[in-house]
């Protein structure tokens, strides 16, 4: 028998009304089951038959073996079954206050978000506040908002670290799209993009650790922080690099300003072996080309710092 031909009887209404329901309406027992139905009667008909017409209730409630040869129920079915015309309809097809059936649904809560386009979010954002920190706690808060709305779990109390490193990184994303879009696309396209360098010169003027570190505070005050810094094999920066350590194992109590910015900035300091510039790879590239500009320009005159 081909399985579209299946006509398929239950004499309860309940069981009908679940099986002509979607399963993510339905609570997860219930929902898993009717979903296995559906699927394994995809194509087959579904209907409802009284209770004194289903040839199964001959069995689930008992009968004389004798009487079974005679019931013509049992081996034709009711005449339903052979008679489309003859097909009985659902006495009540409104379940919306039935109890039992409204026990398995789901509760489903409808939110309706208006969203305005006539500026970007980031405009939004600073009409309201022209502080990051400020800024960054009003996203985190939409944030936890959308979480504690989709989930059971709750986000509460003071805000987290891991909330706020979620955020700065959103926001960080936004505002690349934005001032990269050109960039963006042509990747996108997998086409090459435009590769700067930028060499930046700073006066050090003494190979000791305080110039070195007055040194970083001049370029990071004019280029931003560096996360690292990598270091030819001039071991007399060494010194630097152990003050850093020892200023960051401080932390607890600095002696001065200085150490709470350098320990707040987390510098890493990298060394390339000595005698070995092609570790260096491309700043490497960029003093090379510093200084053959630099003895075109300069020739045998003399400087003064």
């Amino acid at each position: 028998m081909e399985k579209d031909d299946a006509i398929l009887q239950t004499d309860s209404t309940i069981a009908l009304a679940w099986i002509n329901t979607a399963p993510n309406q339905l609570k997860t027992f219930i929902g898993n089951r009717v979903s296995k139905i559906q699927d394994l009667t995809e194509n087959c008909k579904w209907r409802h038959i009284l209770s004194h017409l289903n040839p199964a209730d001959i069995i689930s409630k008992g009968t004389n073996p004798q009487e079974l040869a005679k019931l013509t129920l049992w081996w034709h079915g009711p005449q339903m079954s052979q008679d489309d015309s003859l097909e009985i309809p659902l006495q009540n097809t409104d379940f919306s206050s039935d109890k039992l059936y409204l026990s398995e649904l789901k509760n489903l809560t409808n939110c309706s978000l208006i969203s305005t386009v006539d500026s970007s979010f980031l405009d939004n954002l600073l009409r309201v506040s022209n502080n990051f920190c400020k800024q960054v706690r009003i996203v985190a808060f939409i944030f936890r908002f959308f979480n504690n709305f989709r989930s059971t779990s709750r986000w509460l109390g003071p805000l987290t670290l891991k909330e706020l490193h979620l955020v700065k990184l959103t926001l960080a994303k936004l505002v690349q799209v934005i001032s990269f879009r050109v960039e963006i696309k042509c990747l996108e396209k997998s086409e090459s993009v435009t590769k700067d360098q930028v060499i930046h010169l700073e006066t050090v003027t003494d190979l000791i650790a305080d110039a070195v570190i007055a040194t970083l505070k001049r370029f990071f005050s004019r280029r931003g922080t560096s996360s690292s810094i990598c270091i030819d094999n001039a071991t007399n920066f060494k010194g630097a690099n152990s003050d850093l350590k020892r200023l960051q194992s401080m932390i607890s109590r600095p002696p001065e300003p200085l150490a709470n910015y350098l320990t707040n900035e987390q510098v890493t300091w990298k060394f390339i072996p000595p005698s070995s510039p092609n570790f260096g790879g491309l700043w490497e590239t960029g003093v090379k080309s510093f200084k053959h500009l630099l003895k075109r320009t300069v020739g045998n005159s003399r400087l003064t710092i």
